[in-house]
């Protein structure tokens, strides 16, 4: 279904330029589908598990990570299968 509707063809153009598998494409898809409905990018961000949540105790302050583990974990096997195995061969990795 992901590679068939036309509503995923420029998302498809843009997974095979990075060589996204079926499951990474699939995993972002159900994340960040429809972009219109992220308000800012840090909301983007979250939903992709790279955002940070503020967390204070009394004096101290910091970040946290923040957002879905799952779409992070997938994109970091991504990472480990394609990119350190030098499999990205594209105008991206120039």
């Amino acid at each position: 279904m992901v590679g068939d509707r036309p509503e995923y063809k420029k998302f498809n153009q843009v997974f095979d330029l990075f060589r996204f598998g079926l499951m990474a494409r699939v995993m972002l898809l159900i994340g960040c589908y429809p972009l219109s409905q992220f308000e800012s990018a840090a909301a983007f961000k979250r939903r992709l598990g790279f955002g940070q949540g503020e967390r204070s105790s009394g004096q101290i302050e910091g970040f946290s990570s923040s957002g879905s583990s799952i779409a992070k974990t997938e994109l970091y096997n991504w990472s480990r299968t394609t990119v350190a195995k030098k499999r990205l061969i594209s105008k991206v990795s120039l």
